[in-house]
């Protein structure tokens, strides 16, 4: 069986990461390419939020050559992939009850609604 897991929101991957602007979020998930996105709305999978998690990370401004700078981006916490992790599964399974309910409730039952017609014979001898 496969898991799915519904794509996290930029306001889900704030709450992961407390202290980071959204602004600077948006820009940063734009320069790493890490996103999906749907009328204008920014999504991530949780490939792509393990992306920029590593993309951010200290170690990687300093091999890269870049200028090391203590941001709040850069100062991640070491669990925030598991908090998003369980976040998405919280979200799909959530889905999943909604439309489970959704179609039981619109499920009809096979028996006939109606009262059987009861005949009467009349004789006009």
């Amino acid at each position: 069986m496969t898991m799915l897991y519904a794509p996290l929101t930029i306001k889900d991957v704030l709450h992961l990461l407390p202290g980071v602007s959204e602004r600077a979020l948006r820009d940063t998930i734009r320069k790493l390419g890490c996103y999906s996105s749907i009328g204008g709305k920014m999504y991530l999978e949780l490939e792509d939020f393990e992306t920029l998690l590593k993309g951010t990370k200290a170690c990687h401004l300093k091999s890269s050559g870049a200028k090391s700078t203590r941001t709040s981006a850069g100062l991640l916490t070491a669990n925030a992939y598991e908090k998003a992790l369980a976040l998405a599964t919280q979200k799909s399974q959530k889905l999943a009850k909604q439309k489970k309910k959704h179609v039981s409730s619109g499920q009809r039952s096979t028996e006939s609604s109606t009262k059987p017609l009861s005949l009467k014979l009349v004789s006009n001898t």
